[in-house]
């Protein structure tokens, strides 16, 4: 039990920071955090403490709300999710269209709301590939092609086949997950597999995903998920930018849509090449930058398979292709006329997500 000093200690730390973090946030922004704080019982209190304290470490639990919470209407301009998000995270945010909760989150399976301010990705909206803007001879042979016939599996088209590796084509084994409530909700089979190079050379084993969502980082003391430092060398050449990595990033599946998001965790932006995000027909790669905090659409198992009939039938691209396989870079960017490096292979930390065509139904 939290001592009356205590849980008045708790309310005038988390008040400052408030102020720390946002100076010249409006009033009503404040006023309305100030006021749940106060209502908060003492294990909100902690957990939100915790959570801004590591600043969205995967240890720091959901800080949950009953919808019938009610506070004093002349506060109530937004709902509490915005304000919170508002103080500690994105001023500048309007609505609860630009945010979207964390796989991780566990609020929605106790019918709570979560006000831990990162538990929450701001929504940056990538459109797919239009299939409407293709104008193709025959549009009425692409219904009638097997999208499983003769089509070569991801590592015989993705560059884990290209360049050598430093390590056997091996599976790690996933550990024991923190979030029994959420991570349990495991597929039949594996969605997607990634694999972490460091410039040419793929580094590590293979990891195979069979969860709903799975978290990249570098080190985190109590993470679930791909550790990134726990394969590669801490001498490598990589190893300087692989450390700003931090919390990283958490790829998530949606079982409904058959659709993949990916949200930023980390300190710095990642760097996204996705086929179906890419405009019809392209000769180069788009590469899209995500800022920290932010989460978009990557992947869509539909898009994909209409990538795929188009390829078969009117060749976009020289060399292998593989609408299955997304790359995202961490800290550095490449391509274009923006960044010195023009292909992701100079990269010096970076992974390749291989989706599994047949897990489309």
């Amino acid at each position: 039990m939290l001592t009356l000093y205590r849980k008045r200690q708790l309310r005038r730390k988390l008040k400052r920071r408030i102020l720390k973090q946002n100076p010249k946030e409006e009033d009503s922004v404040q006023a309305h955090v100030h006021a749940l704080i106060a209502s908060f019982e003492e294990n909100q209190l902690e957990n939100l403490f915790l959570a801004l304290d590591s600043r969205g470490c995967d240890s720091a639990p959901c800080v949950q709300l009953s919808p019938e919470h009610q506070l004093d209407p002349s506060f109530m301009k937004q709902s509490h999710e915005i304000m919170v998000c508002k103080a500690f995270q994105w001023p500048d945010l309007e609505n609860m269209s630009q945010l979207c909760l964390m796989p991780y989150c566990e609020s929605p399976q106790s019918n709570h709301i979560c006000l831990n301010p990162y538990h929450y990705s701001k929504y940056i909206d990538l459109p797919f590939t239009s299939m409407h803007l293709c104008h193709l001879e025959n549009p009425s042979d692409l219904e009638h092609v097997n999208l499983c016939k003769d089509y070569p599996s991801e590592t015989e088209t993705g560059l884990s086949s290209i360049f050598s590796s430093k390590s056997e084509n091996q599976l790690i084994e996933t550990h024991r997950s923190p979030y029994s409530a959420v991570m349990t909700r495991s597929r039949s089979s594996i969605w997607c597999t990634l694999a972490y190079w460091e410039e040419r050379d793929r580094v590590g084993r293979l990891y195979p995903v069979k969860h709903n969502f799975v978290n990249v980082f570098d080190q985190s003391p109590k993470g679930e998920g791909f550790c990134l430092s726990a394969v590669s060398s801490q001498t490598s050449r990589s190893a300087k930018v692989r450390r700003l990595i931090g919390h990283g990033v958490t790829i998530g599946i949606d079982p409904t849509l058959q659709e993949a998001s990916l949200y930023n965790r980390s300190d710095y932006p990642v760097f996204v090449n996705s086929p179906v995000l890419e405009p019809i027909p392209s000769r180069s790669q788009l590469v899209h930058k995500v800022l920290p905090g932010e989460c978009c659409r990557i992947f869509s198992h539909e898009v994909a398979a209409d990538l795929k009939r188009l390829h078969s039938h009117h060749v976009t691209r020289t060399g292998p292709y593989n609408p299955y396989t997304v790359r995202i870079s961490f800290v550095k960017g490449w391509g274009g006329n923006t960044y010195r490096r023009q292909v992701i292979t100079s990269c010096p930390c970076w992974l390749e997500i291989l989706f599994n065509p047949s897990q489309h139904s």
